[in-house]
């Protein structure tokens, strides 16, 4: 393998760990505009009001990424980029799972907001980790006189991640009635990467995840408008699509070089 095969399979790793990790962490801005705020938090004088306390929540994962930053870079410079890597995306991922498995407002009163705090400052925090690894991963393996040129495309990656979880969120509440959108159509992005990242077999997945959402939602045997099928369905459609092939590369170890180039 050259160094050039070499350099263009970490870029591309790093890459598919950026989209995905972005993708999830936008998905929770959008979602706190259209979801959020009906189903996490208290009613208040005004709609207004729990939107604002919806994006109150969003900024912790932006604080939180500073922090990760620094831990991740840490135990990165002695345990390797592509461990610390591995477990960002891991760490996120369940994050950004246990999201969309959340009891709303309704059920469990304000430990909802007080669990999608928790989980948004965990999602921020392996962020943090995962895009200044990405970028350093890159910049290490990189020949000095395009150290810049390869260590930019991990950012590149990042707007993509945000329009993928636009397109997502968009498909969903333009394919499915608001109710069912409402009750559960939401969660299905927040699972969508989950599909991608499993190694195992996808059939077993797609009946395990199917037999959670009937026991978590009976109502959705009640309406052909709240099918767990066609959430399968979305499922299946964007895993695999959406996935970049992320088992195979940083979720699966993959074939990266393990010296950087000096």
């Amino acid at each position: 393998m050259t160094n050039t095969t070499g350099l263009r399979r970490v870029v591309a790793a790093s890459m598919a760990g950026t989209v995905v990790e972005w993708y999830e962490f936008f998905l929770y801005g959008t979602a706190a505009t259209l979801v959020f705020n009906k189903v996490f938090f208290a009613k208040g004088a005004s709609d207004l009001d729990a939107i604002l306390a919806a994006f109150i929540t969003y900024a912790v994962g932006f604080a939180a990424r500073p922090l990760g930053g620094m831990v991740f870079g840490h135990f990165g410079d002695k345990h390797g980029r592509k461990k610390l890597l591995q477990f960002s995306l891991l760490l996120v991922g369940a994050a950004t799972f246990l999201m969309g498995c959340l009891p709303t407002f309704a059920q469990i009163g304000y430990w909802a907001p007080a669990l999608l705090v928790i989980l948004r400052f965990i999602q921020g925090f392996a962020v943090g980790g995962e895009w200044g690894g990405a970028i350093l991963l890159v910049a290490e393996h990189s020949p000095n006189q395009s150290r810049g040129f390869w260590a930019s495309w991990p950012q590149a990656a990042v707007p993509i991640g945000n329009a993928l979880a636009t397109v997502v969120l968009l498909t969903l509440t333009t394919t499915l009635p608001e109710a069912a959108f409402l009750s559960w159509g939401w969660r299905v992005a927040f699972f969508a990467f989950l599909y991608g990242r499993l190694p195992c077999d996808k059939q077993v997945f797609e009946f395990w995840l199917g037999g959670f959402i009937a026991v978590l939602y009976p109502a959705c045997w009640c309406s052909p408008d709240a099918c767990p099928l066609r959430a399968l369905m979305v499922i299946r459609e964007v895993g695999a699509h959406l996935s970049l092939g992320l088992c195979t590369g940083l979720a699966q170890g993959g074939n990266l070089p393990c010296q950087p180039t000096v």
